[in-house]
């Protein structure tokens, strides 16, 4: 499978940190994250992470700008 290709599920995501690499170097993402403050501590970390600079020879897949990061989106599901 090519770089930057197919989908990165993190069924514990916590804070995120594994969603926003994915997201910073061109990957679609999944995070499913039950307990609400690591989901709240994911949701705001996890834009401004994904836009950092990610250094390697091809980047034409990274995800480092705004325009990239707003084609992928947070969801928030609450269960009672």
């Amino acid at each position: 499978m090519p770089l930057g290709t197919g989908v990165v599920l993190d069924p514990f995501m916590g804070g995120g940190s594994t969603i926003a690499a994915a997201i910073a170097v061109g990957y679609d993402s999944i995070g499913i994250e039950l307990d609400e403050e690591f989901f709240k501590m994911a949701a705001k970390g996890i834009p401004s992470l994904a836009v950092l600079n990610v250094s390697h020879k091809d980047n034409s897949h990274a995800g480092t700008s705004a325009q990239s990061l707003a084609q992928h989106k947070l969801a928030l599901t609450a269960e009672p």
